[in-house]
């Protein structure tokens, strides 16, 4: 230990070097390769026989690639409102990755007709988007022609004529995502003022795709803010903030890094790995802070350099053994038969093994550059050393009634295990969405 204390402090500025390349060269690779995996059919193993007909069914009926775009008005059987839906239909038509659309005033219909005393089939358009009638009559007749057809109910129109559906499907190969956030904006500018409804499978990956930034873009930024004022409590001066900080967010860049270098997608899991690293990776840097400012507080006889190494040697066994029992918590998502949190095992782990390096390497090295701060040491010291006394005879009390402790927690995980098949492990689609942008919900 007191080898390794010594090499990180003679080659602290290639550590310092080191470290802030792989910070910029993860930074770099996520800037450049991360990407977001809202498609839930990925998720899952590919050599499983129901995902194999799942995709079977997409490829074969397009149900995966369906995009449904619903107008609600007063009455769908206006001419202004035909109007507004061919508009649509046609705007829809011309964004590319849209290989059909169907709507009221785009969809053919079948007629059988007696000619002759035989039975003739005739097709034509429903609506003609060139002739739509603005006759209360003719628009009366087409209302009650179109809603007496079994198979235009519920299709292109609901069955009160207030909704009007344009359906499209989305061509193959096409990313789905990005053709449904087309079809959307599109839609609005078309359709400021009315009230219109977003579904189908690629609308609901676009939401999966907006809860994931989401989660990421309010989690990071709270949990940081909620460390770096346990931080400020604990330390008291700037340092003891920002040293344990920047250790879990270049340890984030460099697992981030990795996992976009990998090409390993941003899942509705793996979102969660900076903010788990910022939570468990900061105890690293914590601990090795507070047994520097103990030998500080001591007042030894000794350089600022002796006490890094002295710091280094006595906090690096235990850093080692938790860093490891948590790695191998991470490690078990192996286990799982799917992809996407086998990954996140994996990059979770190295997430906690980079915090642990920097901790043990990166932190030290800056430390030694700054002049030890007795004034500041002696009054976070003594807030630590409370702390101390607490776990001190917390341990205390443990020890001594470690019997009944024993028993009381062997019963209360035998209760809970007894529990463990009534977990419910349904999976509702649907339901997974943001309270303001919920995929289908209506928009104006």
């Amino acid at each position: 230990m007191e080898r390794f204390a010594q090499w990180v402090i003679r080659h602290r500025v290639p550590v310092v070097v080191v470290v802030a390349l792989l910070t910029i060269a993860g930074g770099i690779s996520i800037h450049q390769f991360a990407y977001i995996e809202s498609d839930i059919s990925k998720y899952l193993p590919e050599g499983d026989p129901v995902v194999t007909r799942f995709n079977q069914a997409g490829e074969r009926f397009g149900g995966v690639a369906v995009a449904m775009v619903a107008v609600e008005v007063e009455d769908v059987f206006t001419r202004e409102t035909l109007d507004l839906i061919d508009r649509i239909t046609s705007t829809v038509r011309e964004i590319e990755g849209v290989s059909w659309v169907i709507s009221i005033t785009d969809i053919d219909d079948v007629q059988q007709k007696e000619v002759d005393g035989e039975v003739a089939v005739a097709v034509r358009k429903l609506v003609d988007p060139d002739a739509i009638p603005d006759d209360p009559r003719a628009l009366s007749e087409l209302r009650g022609y179109t809603l007496g057809k079994e198979d235009l109910v519920g299709t292109v129109v609901s069955a009160d004529g207030k909704v009007a559906n344009v359906v499209c499907n989305i061509a193959k190969g096409a990313d789905r995502v990005d053709v449904a956030a087309a079809i959307e904006a599109k839609v609005r500018e078309v359709a400021p003022d009315t009230r219109l409804y977003f579904s189908g499978f690629p609308f609901w990956m676009k939401s999966m795709s907006t809860i994931i930034l989401h989660d990421m873009a309010l989690l990071v930024p709270f949990v940081t803010l909620v460390i770096m004022l346990i931080l400020l409590l604990a330390f008291r001066s700037l340092r003891g903030v920002l040293l344990p900080l920047s250790t879990v967010l270049i340890s984030s860049v460099w697992a981030m890094g990795l996992m976009a270098a990998l090409e390993i997608p941003i899942t509705m899991l793996s979102n969660a790995i900076p903010v788990l690293l910022i939570a468990l990776g900061t105890a690293y840097a914590i601990h090795l802070l507070h047994k520097y400012n103990e030998v500080i507080c001591e007042g030894e006889d000794r350089a600022d350099q002796e006490s890094i190494r002295a710091a280094i040697a006595d906090v690096m066994v235990p850093i080692g053994l938790a860093g490891l029992t948590t790695m191998i918590g991470f490690l078990s998502f192996l286990t799982s038969d799917l992809v996407f949190i086998q990954h996140t095992g994996v990059i979770a782990a190295f997430g906690i093994l980079a915090a642990m390096v920097v901790a043990l390497t990166f932190l030290p090295a800056v430390l030694s550059w700054l002049s030890p701060r007795r004034a500041a040491f002696d009054t976070s010291g003594k807030a630590l050393r409370g702390l101390s006394r607490v776990a001190d005879s917390t341990g205390k009390a443990v020890v001594r009634h470690r019997k009944p402790l024993l028993l009381v927690s062997l019963v209360i995980a035998g209760v809970a295990a007894a529990f463990i098949p009534s977990l419910d492990r349904r999976f509702d689609m649907v339901s997974i969405s943001l309270p303001t942008a919920k995929c289908g919900a209506p928009t104006r």
